[in-house]
């Protein structure tokens, strides 16, 4: 279909979810092959487990960062909020090499 990216789930959400992005990572090899991560270990360890066979795999990691996010969901300020988003990053940095 010529689709540059493809987001196939989120597979911390449901073995289900990660079992269909590792099949589709495992399959598809024009396109980039995407997991969805929280900017949590958890959530990018078993993203980037799920691409890891894809021919050009990706991590799409997401943080809240509006302040309504920041204080009444994650209860963290901005500068905790950016941490953890760089930490996450550095984390999935790897599966690029």
């Amino acid at each position: 279909m010529g689709v540059d990216i493809i987001e196939a789930g989120f597979p911390i959400s449901s073995q289900g979810d990660f079992d269909s992005v590792a099949a589709i990572a495992a399959e598809i090899s024009r396109s980039t092959v995407c997991g969805l991560a929280r900017s949590t270990i958890k959530d990018v360890d078993r993203a980037g487990e799920a691409v890891k066979h894809a021919a050009r795999p990706r991590i799409h990691i997401f943080c809240a960062t509006s302040k309504i996010h920041r204080e009444h969901k994650l209860r963290k300020g901005k500068e905790e909020i950016i941490r953890i988003s760089v930490e996450s990053i550095k984390q999935a940095a790897p599966i690029y090499e």
